[in-house]
């Protein structure tokens, strides 16, 4: 199926050049692959997250994903997200010296990407 991937964040806004979303479902498991273009940034603050198509069950591990970001200020190290159980929330982390911080809408700038691919159990 398909299932546009949008950044949430607290406050201000972004105007999307993409947010092309697929996903694939066999049985309980279900890989989502997204990306996102954004053209313009207006103020954003706060962490971000994408809502993904299915909740995960409060009996499912915290699934991790892969993400690569481009064109991002301040952004070091890895870049991931995780899932918290009963929710269909990828929050969004960078992991450098082993330190994990929430990304937040001071890191995009006008062209910044994001390539996201999680495989997770709902």
């Amino acid at each position: 199926g398909t299932y546009a991937a949008t950044l949430n964040m607290t406050s201000g806004s972004v105007c999307y050049g993409s947010t092309v979303g697929k996903y694939v479902k066999v049985g309980n498991q279900v890989t989502y692959t997204a990306w996102v273009y954004l053209t313009s940034v207006s103020s954003p603050s706060g962490a971000l997250n994408i809502t993904l198509p299915f909740a995960i069950p409060s009996t499912t591990t915290r699934p991790a994903s892969m993400l690569v970001a481009n064109n991002m200020t301040g952004v070091t190290g890895n870049v991931g997200g995780w899932i918290n159980p009963n929710t269909a929330t990828l929050y969004l982390v960078a992991v450098s010296g082993g330190v994990m911080a929430a990304l937040t809408g001071a890191n995009l700038t006008s062209n910044s990407e994001l390539y996201i691919t999680i495989t997770y159990n709902i």
